[in-house]
């Protein structure tokens, strides 16, 4: 016998599960391709009389990191732009009060422009942040 939902989830939860499917999808690809590519390098390392643990530590998480780090930079800035369409996280507030500001005094052009300027820096900061991480992760 199935069992009907009492009420509709809220619009919170779909925005949600909308958010994390549209994240995690793409991640998981990325990590099945990602496995497939380092199980040769697994089979080297056994070869040359590594212990899993060393594998592990010197061979795969290294590439690992260099294949993923990217990815999930590339996600965060998906979700920060999905995220203001969906207005989960408050930026979605900030057109909002942008076009209240215009309405009253009617600089469209400057608010607008201050609005993006503050879009831009947000997913600047995330894409900086990931550079960072590439080079802290990248092999010397």
């Amino acid at each position: 016998k199935r069992r009907r939902l009492s009420r509709p989830p809220s619009s919170k939860m779909s925005r949600s599960l909308g958010l994390s499917l549209t994240a995690g999808l793409p991640s998981i690809k990325q990590a099945d391709d990602l496995v497939q590519r380092v199980c040769s390098s697994f089979d080297a390392g056994r070869a040359i009389g590594l212990t899993f643990p060393r594998i592990l530590a010197y061979v795969l998480v290294p590439q690992a990191m260099l294949q993923i780090v990217p990815v999930w930079i590339n996600t965060a800035a998906e979700l920060v732009k999905a995220s203001t369409l969906l207005s989960v996280i408050g930026t979605g507030e900030l057109l909002f009060r942008t076009q209240e500001i215009v309405g009253r005094n009617f600089m469209t052009l400057e608010f607008y422009g201050l609005c993006g300027l503050l879009y831009f820096l947000v997913n600047y900061a995330i894409e900086r942040l990931g550079k960072l991480a590439a080079r802290r992760f990248a092999i010397p």
